[in-house]
């Protein structure tokens, strides 16, 4: 009887363990998913922007068109054509200066932007993370007071944290008032990821005396998930 009791005990606790692991994959596999749909809007988001920003300097410009295509190829190859969750900051901060060339190619208002990376340029963060956070500094910031304006850029890393600080000298604005689906998905990449690790990653919206400071935070251990749903 008690060999009978202590086999169904134990078998009881088998069940109970399936059933755990199988809710734990079923998690799993819904975050991969919903990482995959995150990362997929990335693409239409940029390649929208990038076109509409490029079509009305081609109709207006089109001889001249051509020496100033290249920034626009290197940002549309970025959205589309890399698949990887993460990239290295070399490659981001690579797109933060295609985006702003092409800006000031075919706008009259210059925007200069200044990059201080003291940290490896191998680390990777979330793909196209600089280039929306420039992005949002020049629609949301900069653009609205209708002159020249300034992004600082700049990449530090503390004992246990990557710092990544976006600052313009714009009008100012914040985070509840950015509507659009770029700084959405960090947020929400960011909430997934967190999940599975025991230090978490920030977006921080900091007050200054004129524009606007986004600090991203991310532990230096942090665990990026596979894009895998099967």
């Amino acid at each position: 009887l008690v060999t009978v009791l202590l086999f169904m005990r134990l078998d009881a606790k088998r069940k109970s363990l399936n059933e755990k692991n199988k809710g734990y994959m079923l998690n799993h596999k819904i975050n991969a998913l919903e990482l995959s749909v995150l990362n997929q809007q990335l693409n239409p988001h940029d390649v929208k922007n990038t076109i509409s920003t490029f079509n009305s300097y081609v109709l207006r410009e089109a001889p001249s068109a051509y020496r100033k295509i290249e920034p626009m190829i290197d940002l549309i190859n970025a959205a589309l054509y890399f698949d990887g969750i993460t990239e290295t900051i070399h490659r981001q901060i690579q797109q933060v200066y295609s985006y702003i060339e092409l800006h000031n190619n075919i706008n009259e208002l210059q925007i200069a932007v200044q990059i201080n990376c003291d940290i490896d340029k191998d680390v990777k963060l979330p793909r196209l993370l600089l280039k929306n956070l420039v992005d949002n500094a020049l629609r949301h910031g900069v653009l609205p007071k209708k002159r020249s304006g300034l992004i600082e850029i700049q990449c530090q890393m503390s004992s246990t944290y990557i710092h990544i600080i976006v600052q313009d000298d714009g009008v100012g604005y914040k985070q509840d008032t950015v509507n659009g689906i770029g700084l959405q998905t960090y947020i929400d990449f960011f909430e997934l990821h967190n999940q599975k690790n025991k230090a978490k990653a920030k977006i921080i919206f900091e007050d200054v005396a004129a524009g606007t400071k986004v600090h991203i935070q991310v532990p230096k251990n942090y665990q990026y998930f596979k894009l895998e749903t099967t």
